[in-house]
């Protein structure tokens, strides 16, 4: 759930409420003050489409995991000294699957979470290189690819 507004925490907080699971996360947090609100709202977790160590400091602060995006091998190495384990690969359809098996190399303990431009057609490829998690988001608006993505579910 984005939190790049009043009216994004709102909705976060409606959507933890209904959810009450771990499978309502706080989305494109990108300032300390929407870490500070996404945790307000009961949100498990927070993830961001960049890395910013101040956030990383809040979210850690506030007892949250935090899974900012990385696209680069500077990206995952700061966030290891950063003591983050778990990052979104994003944009993972821009990056490639391949970006992910090439990154494990050097860093074998990473957990990427791939998420960005995933849909029906390529998001088997993420698992098959590596990904524990796939984010499927702008897909599941286009009704002829909505029975594709569940689909995949048994085999992931």
């Amino acid at each position: 759930m984005p939190v790049q507004s009043e009216a994004g925490v709102g909705s976060l907080v409606a959507a933890v409420e209904a959810g009450r699971g771990p499978g309502v996360c706080a989305g494109t947090v990108t300032t300390v003050e929407r870490v500070r609100q996404a945790a307000g709202a009961g949100a498990p977790f927070a993830v961001a489409p960049g890395l910013d160590p101040d956030i990383a400091a809040a979210a850690l602060e506030a007892g949250m995991p935090y899974l900012p995006g990385v696209a680069t091998a500077s990206g995952i190495q700061t966030a290891g000294r950063l003591g983050l384990r778990w990052l979104k690969v994003f944009p993972a359809s821009a990056l490639g699957a391949g970006w992910i098996k090439r990154m494990h190399g050097p860093f074998p303990r990473v957990r990427f979470a791939a998420t960005g431009g995933v849909d029906a057609a390529n998001a088997r490829q993420f698992p098959d290189a590596g990904a524990r998690v796939v984010g499927v988001g702008s897909a599941l608006e286009d009704p002829l690819q909505l029975d594709e993505p569940a689909a995949l579910l048994p085999g992931l």
